[in-house]
């Protein structure tokens, strides 16, 4: 069976006209609670570096390895059409690759 490994990228840097300011941690805390565990449930979060158009800026990173299914790819872009209005981001990735050897350990 195929298992495919997702990684959506969320940048944090709001520009509005001069005015720059980030998605706090704590709105990402609470994005996280109330639109992607509301949707998966199970998933991993971390906090990276990235770049948009030459800036730095903190980027979130939400990974899902899954099965094949629509219903999670709708719900990914679903979740980054959210996330974008809110935060006002220009864009968000999402990334999906297919893992052919895949090995599951499972306890015993």
């Amino acid at each position: 069976m195929c298992w495919y490994t997702t990684i959506c990228y969320f940048g944090t840097k709001i520009k509005n006209n001069d005015i720059t300011s980030i998605v706090t941690n704590k709105e990402w805390k609470k994005f996280v609670k109330n639109n992607i565990a509301t949707r998966f449930n199970s998933f991993s979060v971390s906090n990276k570096t990235g770049y948009w158009h030459g800036d730095k800026e903190k980027t979130h990173t939400l990974t899902l390895i899954h099965k094949a299914d629509p219903k999670i790819m709708n719900n990914l872009i679903n979740l980054a059409k959210e996330y974008s209005l809110i935060y006002k981001q220009d864009e968000i990735i999402i990334n999906t690759t297919k893992s052919e050897n895949f090995i599951e350990i499972s306890k015993l």
